[in-house]
């Protein structure tokens, strides 16, 4: 094989093993490891701040299946709780990129329900950002939120689509949180991509990822407790920091 091919072939392997050495896994879990591999449960009743500090009949994060049989971290809230969710393990840093893999199933959804929060610490620090990101659901269609420094919050995408609800699902969301203010988001769903943006603003201050599902509940709304009852599987969780 003449020389000029051979290096042809090692430099892309070359650069392929240079990408993982520069990579940090901050959460690799997968259905039937303890939460606190994903992270930190947070419970919380119909008032916000109104923490529960563990897990009851009406809201719960806990080991347990699917009834398709595949082994998972269950979440589950009644109607009148507000979050049901893990605050993800991992120090997350500006100037960087973020690879999320995200396996899960829903059982059902309502307006407002958001199954992953991008969330700012510190909703007060300046410039004001509370969620920069979210997916949530508007109706029952799966929408992407952003929140722009200091301004309101906006749906940047919805799917055209009803969401196919007790069916596993794969989202793969990859963004940076560089300081020149103007970060690039990328979002696939079952493989596809549905979205692609820069100009965005992704850290403003210490920021990190959420899972499970939070609002969408009943709060003087006249549907019966059933459309406010949610329960999540979550097969897998993958963050990579680059």
């Amino acid at each position: 094989m003449p020389k000029s091919m051979k290096m042809r072939q090692f430099v892309p392997f070359f650069l392929a093993l240079f990408s993982t050495a520069l990579s940090k896994s901050l959460i690799n879990y997968k259905g039937g490891q303890p939460v606190s591999i994903l992270g930190t449960p947070q419970l919380e009743g119909q008032e916000l701040g109104d923490k529960i500090s563990d897990n009851t009949a009406n809201v719960f994060i806990k080991l347990g299946e699917h009834p398709n049989g595949v082994p998972a971290l269950w979440f589950h809230r009644d109607a009148s709780f507000r979050r049901a969710e893990v605050k993800g393990a991992g120090d997350y840093l500006p100037d960087k990129t973020y690879v999320i893999n995200y396996e899960f199933m829903l059982g059902s959804s309502y307006n407002k329900l958001a199954i992953f929060q991008w969330k700012k610490a510190d909703k007060a620090a300046l410039p004001v950002q509370n969620v920069p990101l979210n997916l949530q659901f508007v109706d029952d269609s799966l929408s992407l939120g952003y929140t722009a420094p200091g301004r309101g919050y906006a749906h940047i995408w919805t799917a055209k689509n009803t969401f196919e609800l007790n069916k596993s699902h794969h989202i793969m969301l990859r963004f940076d949180t560089f300081s020149s203010h103007s970060n690039t988001l990328q979002m696939e769903i079952d493989g596809e991509e549905v979205f692609k943006q820069s100009g965005l603003d992704l850290w403003t201050g210490d920021t990190y990822p959420k899972f499970g599902i939070y609002r969408g509940e009943e709060a003087g709304d006249p549907s019966p407790d059933s459309a406010h009852t949610f329960d999540l599987w979550v097969y897998a969780v993958t963050v990579e920091q680059l």
